[in-house]
């Protein structure tokens, strides 16, 4: 099954739950939803290892990423 799903999506089915875990995480922290709120609601049960993931996926900390989002919506 595993080999097969790579075949059809290009991904693990690990790093394709990741991706869709850290999404929806995005998607909290930028309707206001706090950092630890999100990432435990988004299945992740360790905060650094939340940190990590979205790091690695996105290139740049939560934090970070939801000032840049708040900065988009202000000057748009």
């Amino acid at each position: 099954m595993m080999r097969r799903f790579r075949a059809q999506t290009g991904y693990t089915i690990h790093a394709y739950l990741t991706g869709k875990r850290l999404m929806l995480a995005r998607e909290k922290i930028a309707s206001g939803v706090p950092m630890m709120e999100a990432a435990c609601k988004s299945g992740f049960g360790d905060y650094s290892n939340f940190y990590r993931c979205y790091v690695k996926r996105f290139g740049i900390s939560p934090k970070e990423d939801a000032a840049q989002d708040r900065r988009t919506v202000i000057i748009s």
